[in-house]
């Protein structure tokens, strides 16, 4: 149902993750 919202979430998340 919301697969966009977790679409969404996961980039949100991967993005979040450029803190190396």
């Amino acid at each position: 149902a919301m697969q966009a919202a977790i679409e969404m979430a996961n980039l949100s998340r991967v993005i979040g993750r450029r803190h190396d």
